[in-house]
């Protein structure tokens, strides 16, 4: 500001020196000239010179206020040139389009102004946009070109804010998305003038097609799943873990896994699977739930950690299957290869287990004993020869039930084949195996099986053994258990003989 004044004093001044300079040194030559008389001529002649120097300073001063505006003129252009430039320069750096579009009243449209991403964006220059909107418009998928036009007009009769999301197909077949934004206004001959903005959502559309993708997925699985916070907060369910839990969407919804818990598994249960979470890691493993109507279920679960692009982990996905019939088809099998079908007792491969079970921990506490007990039917021929086999099977099912009835929770006993019976009494002496065979024989004795063919007495013979840690394998102290048994029938049956 400083300079610009001190320029216009510079001009001031000469201009007061190149306007004044003539008049005032022809005043001085005509004073002192021999002609300055009082003729009419020489009135006439300092008249007219001075009405030229006057002329010659009005001339002076227009060439000063051309050269004045002049330099106005190259300051405002230089002005606007800086403008136009910083203009170009912020849109060209702007990821989209800034446009004007403008309707005329006779339906054609243009845009008055298209910023260079509309080459970019659409293909376009800016000056063909300017010339027709159609060059645009052409481009705009054929399924989304009416709702296009019919956001515009709804703009223009409302004067309010339009948007929008449409598909643009590229001469090459490339199909790409954008979105458009723009206020409109009114202008004088009726036109409607927006403002607006287009922008690349490809990307983004992209990005939430593949997330609907995985969605539709997730809810069309077969399996129950569910996403939860890292406090485990449900935050979304499919429609599998919907059926499966017998809870709705919204009673799941903010709620917490531990609504399906059974009470069948112990804290250090849950402690370990937290343990795994928290470290990163997946947990496997099967669990029994309860369902909102009270029920028990069996569950295949696999929960996992979903991590972000560092490695953070920010939610957890679980993925369950119910596995109830399987488990139940399990125990069913597990039932017929441990269980003899006739009696409903343990079979021998199951008696072996449980034996073995048994001596193996005589051998961790080093201490203690286990009384085997073998047993047999006295004279079951003839009873199948008497009475046929069908009576026979109710005979032996009757000395299942009354042997069953005699054992403690952790007692055993199984059915080795035709009359033969194992029974398998852990933490008891030789007098208390003794004491029991008594008693069960003597029962026996006195108890006759209830047949279709009537009342039917039997009788039946006992071999005992003590089974110690000392010993290899269960199948020594039953050996010594079948001999004793075999001694007891040598002396006459309906006894008890120990080795």
């Amino acid at each position: 500001m400083k300079s610009d004044n001190s320029r216009n004093n510079v001009i001031r001044r000469c201009f007061s020196f190149y306007a004044g300079a003539p008049l005032f040194f022809f005043s001085r030559a005509w004073a002192q000239s021999p002609i300055t008389s009082g003729s009419e001529s020489c009135q006439n002649f300092t008249w007219l010179f001075t009405l030229a120097a006057s002329l010659a300073g009005l001339l002076v001063l227009l060439v000063f206020l051309m050269h004045r505006k002049t330099l106005a003129l190259r300051e405002l252009q230089g002005r606007a040139e800086e403008a136009d430039n910083r203009l170009r320069t912020l849109t060209s750096r702007v990821p989209g389009m800034i446009y004007q579009y403008r309707q005329r009243p006779d339906g054609t449209s243009h845009y008055p102004y298209a910023s260079e991403a509309a080459l970019k964006l659409f293909g376009q220059t800016p000056e063909a946009l300017n010339e027709d909107a159609q060059h645009l418009f052409k481009l705009i998928h054929p399924d989304d070109i009416e709702l296009f036009h019919e956001r515009i007009n709804r703009s223009a009769e409302s004067l309010q804010e339009w948007s929008g999301e449409f598909r643009v197909i590229f001469p090459d077949g490339r199909l790409q998305w954008r979105f458009s934004t723009a206020f409109p206004q009114r202008l004088e001959d009726g036109s409607i003038l927006w403002h607006g903005y287009s922008a690349d959502i490809t990307e983004r559309k992209n990005i939430e097609a593949r997330s609907n993708l995985l969605v539709a997925a997730l809810e069309a699985s077969a399996n129950a799943i569910t996403i939860t916070d890292l406090k485990g907060k449900i935050e979304w369910v499919n429609h599998a873990f919907i059926v499966l839990t017998g809870y709705s969407r919204e009673e799941l919804i903010g709620n917490n896994p531990r609504v399906l818990k059974s009470g069948q598994h112990e804290d250090a249960f849950y402690a370990d699977m937290w343990r795994t979470l928290n470290a990163g890691n997946v947990w496997r493993g099967e669990i029994v739930n309860r369902r909102k109507d009270g029920r028990l279920f069996d569950e295949e679960l696999i929960i996992a950690p979903v991590r972000d692009e560092k490695g953070r982990t920010h939610h957890y996905i679980g993925v369950k299957q119910d596995i109830s019939d399987r488990k139940r088809m399990e125990e069913e099998l597990r039932t017929q290869a441990m269980t003899d079908p006739l009696t409903g007792l343990p079979n021998r491969r199951y008696f072996y287990e449980r034996a073995d079970g048994e001596l193996a921990r005589l051998k961790r506490r080093k201490s203690g004993a286990a009384v085997i007990i073998m047993l047999d039917i006295d004279f079951f021929k003839r009873v199948n020869d008497t009475y046929g086999h069908h009576v026979g099977d109710e005979v032996l099912k009757h000395l299942a039930e009354m042997v069953s009835g005699s054992l403690r929770r952790s007692d055993c006993c199984g059915r080795f084949g035709g009359e033969e019976f194992a029974v398998l009494l852990p933490e008891a002496t030789l007098e208390q195996g003794e004491q029991f065979a008594e008693r069960l024989r003597e029962k026996l004795a006195n108890t006759p099986a209830i047949t279709e063919v009537g009342e039917i007495s039997y009788t039946a013979s006992f071999g005992l053994t003590v089974m110690t840690e000392a010993e290899e394998k269960v199948s020594d102290a039953l050996e010594r258990a079948d001999q004793a048994l075999y001694r007891a029938k040598a002396e006459g049956r309906n006894r008890v003989s120990i080795i």
